[in-house]
């Protein structure tokens, strides 16, 4: 009997890059990592966190802003969001590992958190992303089949009578678009027809870094970068994730290392098939002509 396990984008996403880097940090029934059966596997290290503790702050308090209805009080709206922001980094620096050798300053990190927070308030403006219903982090669960569920955590679902439904994901990226996969708002999109069998009208990404108005080398910021998405494509995503979930329950979970899944991974340096990717990288091609030994008149370049 397949386990009962439900498929987040996170997962997924872990999978998809790599199956052996999704098994040691989430671990598997009936898989013993050294820690008991289940379990995930001990990190070799650990990251400095404090890129995630500033997009974790940032949402965090714009999540409040919406379940709350700060919004709807502008008069006080930013200093309510400058107590939260305060209230939430700190709690954040207190839960996670931060190595202040390679983190910005502690005044530095509260500082982006806080502009990010304010700066959302010129994209929210800008696209009236507010509304009867408008409620962050909002759960999404439903089954692609009898045996496979998934779910999602949208950052923000938005329900107006001119725009329709809007889901938005915020980011914290210092580069708009670097390792994000368009596949992500997707999922929340596919997670959200299976729950209602309804189609949302916007999917989008917010760049708290970037927010509307603000001026660059690059021109004006739109504060949203709107996705492309069609109802082909949640069906392909979904395709997709059944497969990958029958791959779990059939343990599959091989190694597939490369540069750009690897070099966020905590398990790197002990794992067998990156170390020996990295050894073949660093080896010369076998038909690269070695370069000719220096004699005492200098290189000998006549044997080219």
């Amino acid at each position: 009997m397949a386990r009962r396990f439900t498929l987040y984008w996170s997962n997924f996403k872990s999978y998809d890059e790599c199956p052996r880097k999704f098994l040691w940090y989430r671990g598997w029934q009936g898989i013993d990592l050294g820690n008991d059966p289940g379990k995930s596997k001990t990190k070799p290290e650990t990251f400095s966190k404090h890129d995630a503790v500033m997009g974790i702050v940032i949402q965090k308090a714009i999540e409040i802003m919406y379940n709350n209805e700060l919004w709807k009080t502008p008069a006080t709206l930013r200093d309510s969001l400058e107590k939260l922001t305060k209230r939430h980094f700190e709690f954040e620096l207190g839960k996670n590992y931060i190595d202040w050798k390679k983190s910005p300053a502690k005044l530095d990190l509260y500082e982006t958190c806080l502009e990010g927070v304010f700066g959302y308030l010129s994209t929210l403006k800008q696209y009236r992303l507010v509304g009867s219903y408008a409620k962050s982090e909002k759960d999404l669960f439903a089954y692609i089949t009898d045996e496979v569920s998934v779910g999602g955590r949208a950052d923000l679902i938005v329900k107006r009578g001119d725009t329709g439904v809007t889901i938005i994901d915020g980011k914290n990226s210092k580069q708009k678009s670097k390792y994000l996969d368009p596949d992500q708002l997707r999922w929340y999109g596919l997670c959200f027809y299976l729950c209602y069998n309804q189609l949302p009208d916007r999917l989008g990404w917010v760049y708290y870094r970037y927010p509307y108005g603000m001026e660059t080398a690059e021109g004006v910021e739109p504060g949203v970068e709107w996705i492309d998405f069609s109802l082909e494509d949640l069906k392909g995503l979904a395709n997709r994730a059944v497969k990958v979930r029958q791959s779990m329950d059939k343990h599959i979970f091989h190694a597939d290392p490369s540069p750009n899944t690897c070099r966020f991974c905590e398990y790197q340096s002990i794992c067998p098939e990156r170390e020996a990717q990295k050894e073949k990288n660093r080896r010369p091609p076998k038909d690269l002509k070695p370069l000719p030994e220096k004699n005492s008149e200098g290189f000998g370049f006549d044997e080219f």
